[in-house]
């Protein structure tokens, strides 16, 4: 008499048990695969090549390493890295593709031995100092919080 009364209760505990198993190991999956995508795919996967700072255009010039100044970002480690005319950097970046909010942090520099490093200071100052992105076709443009136009301007290598 007393199993006929227990026995559908302990099914119900059961069947409840396994309710709450499954969605909890739904929620860590679904946890899982956030992480182990790409925070923002039209970044990565590309090299970057140096366009314009501020409003000055990158001239190609046989005199002049500016021109083969890049970045790019690596969606393993949240890496970023790049070329400021003769002066490699990398450090960490931060996105936030919904509101296209962007931090680089960590950055450290190994300077080269190039006797014109202002274009390449000035791109090494601005970056840090970024805050926002936008991606227009082919072309990445980096803001920083007191600019409605871009501080820099990059375009996907071929």
């Amino acid at each position: 008499e007393n199993f006929l009364l227990i026995y559908p209760l302990q099914t119900a505990m059961r069947n409840t048990f396994i309710t709450l198993l499954g969605l909890a190991s739904a929620s860590l999956l679904g946890n899982c695969q956030e992480k182990s995508q790409d925070p923002a795919p039209a970044l990565t996967g590309k090299r970057w090549m140096l366009e314009q700072i501020d409003s000055t255009p990158i001239s190609v010039s046989s005199y002049s390493y500016d021109y083969d100044s890049f970045i790019q970002f690596s969606t393993q480690d949240q890496g970023v890295s790049g070329l400021a005319a003769c002066s490699a950097f990398k450090g960490r970046f931060v996105v936030q593709a919904a509101s296209q909010q962007i931090t680089f942090t960590q950055l450290t520099t190994t300077r080269g031995s190039c006797s014109d490093l202002k274009f390449a200071t000035t791109y090494l100052v601005a970056l840090p100092q970024t805050q926002r992105y936008e991606i227009q076709g082919n072309k990445l443009l980096l803001y920083d919080a007191a600019s409605a136009t871009p501080r820099l301007v990059f375009q996907a290598a071929k």
